[in-house]
């Protein structure tokens, strides 16, 4: 697992303090970690075409968590997933 803390010199910027994923999976998780740190709110499309929406609460090797006023907690199989997109109007900035 990946261990982040927010660079004082700039707080947009996020570095890694250990690192110990194979290179394949890294912009995944550097991704998945940034939008858990900032519990940020995404839109997932899966494969089928549904879209799905909430804040990543959660996520492991094969599945992320969401969370949604409407929907709850949900779980979405990484194998499920072809696009994740952060929702412009909910980006938030620490």
């Amino acid at each position: 697992m990946n261990i982040w803390k927010n660079n004082k010199k700039d707080n947009n910027k996020i570095s890694v303090l250990h690192n110990d994923i194979e290179d394949n999976d890294h912009n995944e998780v550097i991704f998945l970690d940034c939008m858990l740190a900032r519990k940020q709110s995404v839109s997932i499309f899966l494969l089928t075409g549904m879209r799905m929406q909430g804040d990543i609460i959660g996520a492991d090797e094969t599945s992320i968590l969401i969370c949604s006023p409407k929907n709850g907690i949900q779980m979405i199989y990484k194998h499920s997933i072809a696009t994740i997109c952060i929702d412009k109007n909910k980006i938030n900035k620490e």
